[in-house]
């Protein structure tokens, strides 16, 4: 008569070498799915910055390109300026718009344009109710 099947000690040992293998599969896996997330969220960060960078570009050069209203300068006052800045030496400043607290140590860009829109946005020569998306 010969046996067949497999003993009780060799269905345990092949079940434990199983487990193993899995764990090990389940550890890689885990890992992976971790470093993927903090890469997506890396990724996600640059192109903020990215689009932040764009966006500040973008607006200071448009500084000054649309037709401003110039109110004379009254005895000096710089009254057509929003707020004006001597090599940052103060800690603050104030503008028609309120007080503004400078950082020591900080630089302070101050532009001047007329931004009633947002710059991905322009008023289309045909209608000015509809706004055009430029690409």
């Amino acid at each position: 008569m010969t046996n067949r099947g497999f003993t009780l000690i060799e269905v345990m040992v092949a079940s434990a070498v199983f487990a193993i293998f899995m764990v090990g599969i389940l550890n890689l896996l885990d890992t992976s799915t971790k470093i993927s997330v903090v890469e997506t969220e890396l990724s996600d960060t640059q192109e903020n910055v990215r689009f932040a960078a764009y966006h500040i570009m973008r607006t200071a050069r448009m500084t000054g390109s649309a037709m401003m209203p110039m109110a004379a300068n009254v005895a000096g006052t710089d009254s057509w300026l929003a707020g004006s800045l001597d090599s940052n030496q103060s800690t603050n400043f104030t503008t028609p718009f309120g007080a503004v607290e400078v950082v020591d140590g900080s630089d302070v860009l101050t532009l001047r344009g007329f931004f009633e829109v947002a710059p991905f946005f322009r008023t289309s020569m045909r209608s000015a109710r509809s706004p055009a998306v430029r690409r």
